[in-house]
């Protein structure tokens, strides 16, 4: 059947598309170019509708927006963003907490919903629903912050003229200090550790503020005992549907190859530690599946008892069995990394020295958790430079 368009209506401009009745069925149609000369056409049942459609693509199309995007829904375009930007360009446990919280906490309230339609009162309502079923408020950040960065590239490719997400207020937590440990917290935790296997990796973990992945990911080809070095290389995680995963460089950048001096007791530590090592690898015998060091020692620093990488999981273990021994509050590894820094700042180790030695990607990082800290201290310096003026001049303060 001869299909050939009845024009309808005015004139429109080069490049603003036109509208016209096909003869065919009565639908109204809108041609409308895009680039590189091809075109594409709208269908609708209604002149005005088709031309409300029309509008919405040139206004699309002004703002580099992509034809066809309103149909791109907020979960297609995380799973794309998932798979195709953060599994190759992240960390596997990056990606993997990033997967959970799209799965889990944003496809099932946002997924259906259209990615170039999403508005701010979607996006809070949203996270009432969370709060509502009571997900926690670190799960709603997360999600949130997952949410804006995945948004900010679909803003950058012309699929949204803005980033809804980033008008929505981030949930709100009390600040929570991170203050340093006493020092009979340490020594009740040194002595709860005291002779056994895997002692070092309380003293380096809490002397170097090492992230746990970089600690399970020494080698000891990566320290100089003499030298009082070691260098961060390594990451070891256990990652879901993987297993044990070793990444070669640390965390960020900024940490990548980080070489740190070690305090005195540390390579006495170490020392001790490879002694113990080396006896668990003879009780071992035949079982062992670490190097044999016939040209010295190398291998991981901390194993299990026969010389495979250390699992993360028995680590974590170990550490809330010492604490409860100890009869400290429950802790993980992890904030081990908390007391360093807090221990540095308290001896007057500068801010900038102490985001070094725990690789941060920057000293904002690092002033944004430990800044209270530096500023008590800055009190305290004041009050002893009070006393010294003081003592100085002959008047008291």
């Amino acid at each position: 059947m001869n299909t050939v368009p009845q024009r309808r209506g005015g004139k429109r401009g080069n490049g603003e598309g036109t509208i016209y009745q096909r003869q065919s069925d009565g639908k109204w149609c809108a041609s409308v170019s895009l680039d590189f000369g091809n075109r594409k056409v709208i269908y609708a049942n209604t002149r005005k509708e088709v031309a409300q459609k029309l509008n919405e693509a040139l206004r699309h199309k002004q703002h580099g927006i992509q034809f066809g995007s309103d149909r791109l829904t907020v979960g297609a375009w995380l799973d794309h963003w998932l798979a195709h930007v953060v599994k190759p360009e992240r960390e596997p446990t990056t990606y993997e907490g990033y997967e959970v919280s799209v799965r889990c906490h944003i496809k099932p309230f946002l997924g259906s919903r259209s990615l170039a339609k999403l508005q701010p009162e979607h996006v809070e309502r949203w996270l009432q629903e969370l709060q509502t079923e009571n997900r926690g408020l670190r799960t709603r950040q997360f999600a949130l912050a997952r949410l804006r960065t995945a948004l900010n590239l679909a803003l950058k490719r012309g699929y949204v003229v803005r980033n809804t997400a980033q008008l929505v207020e981030m949930p709100k937590s009390a600040s929570r200090k991170i203050n340093a440990p006493t020092a009979e917290e340490v020594r009740r935790l040194l002595d709860a550790v005291r002779g056994h296997r895997l002692e070092a990796i309380i003293s380096v973990a809490l002397a170097l503020g090492l992230r746990k992945g970089e600690i399970l990911g020494l080698r000891w080809e990566d320290i100089n005992l003499e030298q009082r070095t070691l260098t961060v290389r390594n990451q070891v995680h256990r990652i879901k549907k993987q297993g044990i995963v070793v990444r070669v460089g640390a965390k960020t950048e900024a940490s990548d190859e980080r070489t740190i001096v070690l305090p005195q007791t540390i390579p006495h530590a170490l020392q001790a530690h490879r002694t113990r090592q080396l006896e668990t690898r003879l009780a071992a015998g035949s079982q062992w599946k670490g190097p044999n060091y016939v040209t010295g020692v190398t291998g991981y620093v901390f194993t299990s008892q026969i010389g495979t990488i250390l699992e993360p999981r028995n680590l974590n273990r170990f550490f809330y069995r010492i604490r409860r021994e100890a009869s400290l509050p429950t802790k993980t590894i992890h904030q081990l990394r908390h007391d360093c820094a807090s221990l540095l700042l308290a001896q007057g180790v500068p801010l900038w020295a102490v985001s070094k030695i725990l690789g941060h990607s920057g000293i904002q990082v690092t002033a944004n958790i430990y800044g209270h800290l530096a500023t008590e201290l800055q009190y305290e310096a004041a009050v002893k430079m009070d006393t010294l003026l003081g003592t100085m001049s002959g008047h008291s303060v």
